[in-house]
């Protein structure tokens, strides 16, 4: 129960959550959000702008947290990103932070494993969006196993 593990299990529900919403893309049309655990992969530096990748949801590992011998966390924040022209084009960025808090907290645990530990966090910029690109995020804690310490006797070396 590592904490890619938990990455990868949260990438499986954010794809179930959102397969049924239908969000605008850049050259016409309408699509459900491409979830893409970690980063976007790279482009080709002649394109110009990341247009073709959204929308998108990305989980990213932010980290993890060792708390006491039991006790341990991993941090993963999902990033969204969403495009309209229209005036209130921020709603779709936060219409989609919205449907991953409520299921989340309907269901916080996935995989039958990793637990959602509370607070969410969540942030919608606003007044520094580049139009007619909408960008926000959530700030989620996860808990995970622990393995357990082994302790070496005297004589013995680490394997």
């Amino acid at each position: 129960m590592t904490t890619l593990e938990c990455l990868d299990a949260i990438a499986v529900s954010l794809t179930e959550i959102l397969a049924d919403l239908k969000l605008e893309i850049p050259k016409g049309g309408k699509r459900a959000p491409q979830i893409v655990p970690g980063w976007l992969p790279p482009k080709d530096p002649r394109d110009h702008g990341r247009e073709d990748d959204l929308p998108y949801v990305i989980p990213r590992l932010a980290g993890h947290d060792d708390i006491a011998p039991e006790e341990s966390y991993a941090r993963v924040n999902i990033y969204v990103g969403t495009y309209s022209k229209a005036p209130d084009g921020w709603r779709d960025v936060a219409n989609v932070i919205e449907r991953i808090r409520q299921a989340f907290l309907k269901n916080r645990t996935v995989a039958k494993k990793f637990r959602l530990e509370l607070p969410i966090k969540s942030t919608i910029l606003t007044d520094e969006q580049p139009y007619p690109y909408w960008v926000g995020w959530l700030e989620t804690r996860w808990t995970i196993a622990q393995p357990v310490e082994e302790v070496l006797i005297d004589g013995e070396d680490w394997p």
